[in-house]
């Protein structure tokens, strides 16, 4: 079904201002020798680095429909590392958050010792849009367009954490709009296949939060537990349990409580548990052919210094965990295998935090989103790193996954990924989520 694409123009206008003048630099010292002392050499003093020179940022503009309709509440979001405080307690590179009025026109005005990498973002409940834009300092008008959300309608169970530190998990709707808490203390959420329950995992157990009754359920009280993934047929869980620092394995427990079968047996870590569509078969990823090397390119691990895991993704029955098969041969930390609701193909990360799909059969490997930086065994967050597990749409169209924003604040939002081109979109704005697992709706 396609889907109408009417956009957003956010149209601004940029004035800059230099605060003061390039400061004269002296003339630098003669490298002759001196006459009175013909040992002595005088080398030329190094040039000293300008400090950055504040500049005064004026931003006035607009945001409207295709229509020309002013549309009012937008959000405006202005982002630099370059931002200078505005108290003494704020720190530098603060986002800057502005709204348009009742007439769709908004006004902002920033000091910032940096214009090069000046970006500014547009969002409105039911619109997204594709990517940041540079501000360029040479143009008076920008235009940042935004699309009505083309993929489907539904909610968000998101994972965040409270400014003093505690996991929360909250819904709320794909468009946007107020936050709804699901579980305090909770983290790791999974929609149960027909919306109506959420697991997460708690200080002490694993929890299954029933939204219409408004309770939770404890189904097994057991500390570190993570990952719980619902069987496509809702009678059952997935989760793993960590076993030692460096060993951890799969288990599966009835969606009501009871025993636990243990899938995966072996010294080596196994995680990222995930059913197959069938639900006849589950993914997991594990360094069990794959021991800790030594390596001068991997950088620090937890494992210690100059040692790295080559993580590889598997699958096996779910009945028992017999027959484990190997899929991927990439030689670097593959995490977080999901198939595709078709079953032909499995997306995960490969080098830590890069989107990619594969075949059902580890063939034909095409990365989705990379990140600014990826080196071959090394687990490194930067922005545009994907961070958590990657989550299909019903028609295997889309696929969510959480996103690094930037390092300085440390941000992360969600964002979908088309499987099928390079469109992808932001769906929230907050900057504090750290997993997230969507339900659509018709």
């Amino acid at each position: 079904m396609k889907h109408p694409k009417p956009f957003l123009l956010l149209t601004l206008v940029l004035t800059a201002l230099t605060a003061c003048e390039n400061p004269s630099t002296p003339p630098p010292a003669s490298s002759q020798p001196s006459p009175g002392n013909a040992a002595v050499e005088l080398l030329p003093l190094p040039a000293a680095t300008p400090e950055p020179i504040p500049v005064r940022l004026k931003l006035s503009g607009s945001v409207s429909d295709d229509t020309g309709r002013p549309l009012v509440d937008a959000l405006v979001t202005l982002q630099s590392p370059g931002l200078l405080p505005r108290t003494a307690d704020e720190p530098a590179g603060q986002d800057r958050f502005f709204r348009t009025d009742l007439h769709g026109q908004f006004s902002i005005e920033v000091l910032t010792d940096s214009l090069s990498t000046l970006t500014i973002s547009a969002s409105k409940p039911g619109y997204s849009w594709r990517s940041q834009e540079s501000l360029p300092r040479d143009n008076e008008n920008v235009q940042l367009i935004l699309s009505q959300a083309p993929f489907p309608k539904g909610l968000l169970a998101l994972q965040m954490t409270l400014q003093e530190g505690r996991p929360i998990v909250a819904m709320q709707k794909i468009s946007g709009g107020e936050l709804s808490l699901v579980a305090n203390d909770a983290q790791d959420p999974d929609w149960s296949p027909l919306g109506q329950k959420v697991a997460v995992i708690g200080k002490d157990g694993l929890y299954v939060a029933d939204l219409q009754a408004q309770q939770a359920q404890k189904i097994l009280n057991q500390t570190g537990l993570s990952q719980p993934r619902w069987s496509p047929d809702g009678k059952s869980l997935l989760f793993r349990q960590e076993v030692t620092p460096l060993n951890g394995e799969i288990y599966k427990i009835s969606a009501q409580g009871g025993e636990t079968t243990r899938l995966t047996n072996h010294p080596a870590d196994e995680g990222d548990p995930a059913w197959s569509a069938d639900g006849k078969s589950f993914y997991f990823t594990s360094n069990r052919d794959a021991p800790l090397e030594l390596t001068q390119a991997s950088g620090p691990s937890p494992q210690g210094s100059g040692y790295y895991v080559r993580n590889e993704v598997y699958r096996a029955s779910a009945s028992d965990g017999s027959g484990p098969q190997r899929l991927s041969q990439n030689g670097v930390i593959d995490r977080y295998p999901s198939e595709s609701p078709s079953g032909e193909q499995i997306a995960f990360l490969t080098a830590g935090s890069i989107l990619a799909l594969m075949q059902k059969d580890g063939q034909a490997l095409r990365q989705l989103a990379d990140r600014n930086s990826a080196r071959s065994g090394a687990n490194i967050t930067t922005p545009g790193s994907i961070t958590s597990a990657p989550r299909w749409s019903r028609d295997g169209q889309w696929l969510l996954a959480v996103r690094q924003v930037s390092l300085n604040p440390p941000r992360q939002d969600v964002f979908v990924f088309s499987t099928t081109g390079p469109a992808f979109y932001r769906l929230t704005w907050s900057g504090g989520i750290q997993d997230a697992a969507w339900l659509e709706t018709d």
